[in-house]
């Protein structure tokens, strides 16, 4: 016969509930990519944004309830708060959304539903279009 402890117990608990996206209060992200506009041409082309290679923007922590991004990225500040759209579940991704005083948008979209643990992630904020991968936090 096996006997647990209660030490035991709570640590089993606390790791499944961890790790169940239901129970997620938000996502540690990592940034692996990041473009911008070329506006010196009439192109449209997307290029590689100077501040991600140079290694400054790294990565972000997303509450899952108010849609805030904190980190090397944001989506908030005096002149907007996000409001989250989807929660995410095993069939639509997470998304939260803010719309700028200024009339800017920034959309955040996490792929919840991807199988795995890392949940992929695309970013716009403006003309800047980021995306990498984040885990339940």
């Amino acid at each position: 016969m096996i006997k647990l402890n209660g030490k035991f117990c709570v640590l089993l608990l606390a790791i499944v509930l961890a790790s169940n996206p239901a129970f997620s209060m938000g996502y540690k992200c990592e940034v692996k990519s990041g473009k911008w506009f070329a506006f010196d041409d009439a192109s449209g082309k997307l290029i590689e944004h100077p501040l991600v290679e140079q290694g400054h923007y790294k990565d972000f922590v997303v509450d899952r309830v108010s849609g805030r991004m904190i980190g090397d990225l944001s989506n908030s500040n005096s002149f907007g708060e996000p409001q989250v759209l989807h929660m995410g579940d095993e069939e639509y991704s997470y998304r939260a959304i803010t719309v700028y005083m200024n009339s800017t948008v920034a959309l955040l979209q996490v792929l919840e539903y991807h199988e795995g643990f890392q949940k992929p992630f695309l970013f716009i904020d403006g003309t800047n279009v980021f995306s990498g991968s984040c885990i339940n936090y």
